[in-house]
């Protein structure tokens, strides 16, 4: 196994500028209209290279530069009124995305070649529609439907080798499609004095989604890159439930059951066309739960404990496993709140993993890839002068509701 004595190298830039400009027009208190415009630079640069550890010479044909210009303008407009207890808001957001890719190798000789992969241009529209209805009692409906979209990025399109793991090859594909979604949700939300619930029912529909996929070559070998591989729907209905129990407890609680169905689908190696696998057509149900519990220790003390579950879910050709996790976090104010001290025990049970199993002809593979691990952090903060928490911010402590300094997934 040569890949033994290699040594890979990446040191990657990215370089992203930003313009916003935003526009509001209130025509009385229930008339609104608002616009704007956005534009998004990026410049993402990847230098890969490898080295023969047993002679220290560079080997030429790991070499690879990814040069990767993109540029996305966009336009948006909305517009809200309410006629007494209904509320309507239309928008449409246009945008023109712009994409330059380059790539660069090394020949036998060592001799740089660049791959000028062309400039490319696209104009797409989403619109979006909400509507609301205030019923007695604090109960209220909602409807809204949007079109949406997300770009392939990153690894997924660098072409770059990675021969770090020798029976499993694995690069980008820069043929690759954005993804195309379109939602149609239906919401009902009741409020009480210590007590919310928020239900939704909704139908998601997806084209050219983008899934990790693996394959045999022509010489036995593992490979796996990104495709577009076919479409998929998924069918719910999502819960989330808030409760300020014995005025020390506050609880955030959601489930989000679904029915999920990728279509069968064809795809092809993008860079060996004989290369040419099936994917049959599967369906699943499954399901996601977290609870978030805050608690007040003390007058300055407060504690949170958050837990989450995963259900097993389609993939391309496989499944990813069931996955759970769990969070601590506590906080202590002090010399009247000058001083904040945050302890956190991030993933107690060291448990936040990916695991999948996928499968196709001539290979089975279970894979793993585990995160940063449990952490445990300790943080302090002391504001001086006049730079007291807001009263709105002492309010939500009081209630539990603060964050104890770790984020989600």
């Amino acid at each position: 196994d040569t890949t033994s004595y290699i040594m890979q190298h990446n040191q990657g830039q990215n370089k992203e500028w930003e313009f916003k400009l935003d526009y509001t027009q209130k025509f009385s208190e229930t008339d609104r209209l608002e616009a704007g415009w956005q534009s998004t630079f990026e410049d993402r640069f990847g230098p890969n290279s490898a080295t023969d550890l047993l002679t220290n010479s560079p080997l030429y044909a790991y070499y690879n530069e990814f040069d990767y210009k993109e540029q996305v303008h966009a336009a948006y407009i909305t517009y809200g009124n309410r006629l007494n207890k209904l509320s309507l808001q239309g928008g449409l957001r246009g945008e023109y995305f712009w994409r330059h890719p380059f790539n660069s190798v090394l020949d036998n000789a060592g001799n740089k070649q660049t791959d000028d992969y062309g400039a490319k241009g696209e104009i797409q529209l989403f619109p979006s529609f909400f509507a609301s209805y205030s019923l007695p009692d604090n109960n209220e409906i909602q409807f809204n439907t949007s079109r949406r979209i997300s770009r392939p990025r990153g690894r997924q399109i660098n072409p770059f080798r990675d021969y770090s793991d020798s029976t499993n090859i694995s690069y980008g594909n820069l043929d690759l499609s954005p993804e195309y979604s379109a939602a149609l949700e239906l919401n009902y939300l009741k409020t009480w004095d210590k007590h919310s619930l928020a239900s939704t029912l909704y139908h998601r529909f997806t084209d050219d989604v983008i899934q990790r996929v693996s394959f045999m070559n022509n010489d036995n070998v593992l490979e796996s890159t990104y495709m577009n591989v076919t479409k998929s729907a998924n069918t719910g209905f999502e819960l989330v439930v808030k409760n300020n129990l014995f005025k020390i407890l506050n609880l955030t609680s959601s489930v989000n059951l679904y029915y999920s169905k990728l279509y069968a689908s064809t795809y092809i190696s993008p860079y060996n066309n004989s290369i040419t696998r099936n994917i049959p057509e599967q369906e699943n149900f499954s399901w996601t739960g977290r609870v978030i519990g805050n608690v007040i220790l003390g007058k300055n003390t407060f504690g949170q404990i958050t837990g989450q579950y995963s259900a097993p879910r389609l993939i391309a050709q496989g499944k990813e496993t069931a996955s759970y996790s769990v969070d601590l976090g506590l906080r202590q104010t002090l010399f009247d709140r000058k001083l904040s001290l945050n302890f956190m025990i991030r993933d107690v049970l060291n448990t936040r993993r990916r695991s999948s199993v996928t499968w196709g002809d001539g290979f089975y593979q279970r894979s793993e890839s585990y995160f940063s691990g449990r952490m445990i952090g300790l943080t302090a903060t002391y504001n001086f002068g006049n730079m007291k928490p807001k009263k709105t911010e002492q309010q939500r402590d009081n209630n539990g509701g603060g964050e104890m300094g770790f984020g989600e997934e």
